[in-house]
């Protein structure tokens, strides 16, 4: 088995011991490094969020306001028909405001 030393006998002048870890004097380089990956991820997460926020733009421009707001999400999207059915359903006389069609609230 192999044992690894340090080349020391004694502990008694703690002035004449040196660095006890690898890779002494490369500190600023690991700050370096580090600073640089932060960097680099805070504009890498940057750009991914700026294309996503143009991806959404577009898709609710070509879904339309009053039909993303209705939603209140793109996960809930309606065919043409079920959005022409709701908005007819809005329109009808008896129909409350401010309620969705084929909604009804719980007491």
């Amino acid at each position: 088995m192999l044992a690894v030393s340090t080349g020391l006998d004694s502990f008694s002048n703690p002035e004449d011991i040196g660095p006890m870890y690898p890779f002494e004097g490369l500190e600023w380089l690991f700050v370096v490094l580090a600073v640089v990956l932060w960097l680099g991820w805070h504009i890498l997460q940057a750009r991914a969020e700026t294309r996503q926020q143009d991806e959404a733009v577009v898709h609710y421009e070509k879904m339309g306001l009053d039909r993303a707001m209705y939603h209140g999400s793109s996960a809930l999207e309606t065919t043409d028909e079920e959005w022409a059915a709701a908005q007819a359903q809005a329109k009808a006389p008896d129909s409350e405001p401010g309620t969705k069609a084929g909604y009804t609230p719980s007491s």
